[in-house]
This record gives C-alpha cells, structure tokens and sequence, in this order.
C-alpha cells in the first residue's frame, strides 16, 4: 500500500483555521435557531386572545409592539 495515502488521525496538527472556522459556523448555526425561535415566539404571542394577555400581564398595545420588531431584534 502506498504509505502518502496512509495518514495515521493521532499526528495531525492542530489546525487554527480550522477551529476558526468551525467556532464561526457553530455561532451563525446558533443565532439562525434564535431568529427562527423568536419570529415564532412572537407568532404565538400574536395569536393569544385579551383574555390569555391579561392572564400574563400583558396588554394588546405590548403584544404589537413585541410582533412589529424585526426577527433578529431582541
């Protein structure tokens, strides 16, 4: 077998690049879960009738203002 092609996994360097890379991909993977979590969180306030507003101490005037802001805006 031709030993070029054979690469034992124990001795490869550490590549910091890489792990860059890997570290920026984890954190955009990351926030693009809390966009999609907090347009449906407000979808789902949206769709609470007074009643459950009023259950939560929230008034309808709080719930637009919550649902007007954009998906990435805390």
């Amino acid at each position: 077998m031709n030993s070029e092609k054979m690469v034992d996994t124990r001795f490869r360097t550490y590549n910091p690049v890489s792990a860059s890379v890997a570290r920026m991909i984890e954190r955009v993977g990351k926030t693009v879960l809390a966009w999609q979590q907090r347009a449906n969180d407000r979808a789902v306030l949206g769709s609470l009738d007074d009643r459950m507003l009023r259950d939560i101490g929230c008034s309808r005037a709080d719930v637009d203002r919550e649902c007007a802001k954009p998906f990435w805006m805390a």
